[in-house]
């Protein structure tokens, strides 16, 4: 009987290239499956308009990202997957806030 994989099996290496497709990296397939499963912090924006960002506050299970503060993921409106991580809280959540001041800023118009 085959047993299903973990995230952390299925992606074991983030910084490998993913594409071409979806997704750019691994890393961004990998956040993609975790907000799938209401893994995000904290999401604003919408995908058909000025794309959607989901905000990931570190406490990863993945090996690769135990030293990570977090990361933050976008889709676009023609499904293509971006993410990016941040070694510092600070830096995380001024990316956090210049996002969230786009998206209110783009919806608005």
């Amino acid at each position: 009987m085959e047993t299903e994989q973990t995230l952390e099996e299925r992606y074991p290496d983030l910084s490998k290239d993913y594409g071409p497709g979806k997704f750019d990296t691994y890393l961004g397939a990998y956040l993609w499956e975790l907000s799938l499963d209401g893994g995000c912090d904290e999401e604003t924006g919408d995908a058909s308009t000025v794309g959607w960002y989901g905000l990931f506050r570190g406490n990863f299970e993945h090996p690769q990202l135990f030293d990570v503060a977090g990361a933050i993921l976008y889709t676009n409106n023609d499904g293509f997957v971006d993410a990016r991580t941040f070694q510092d809280k600070a830096s995380l959540e001024k990316a956090w806030m210049r996002v969230l001041k786009e998206t209110e800023t783009d919806e608005e118009e």
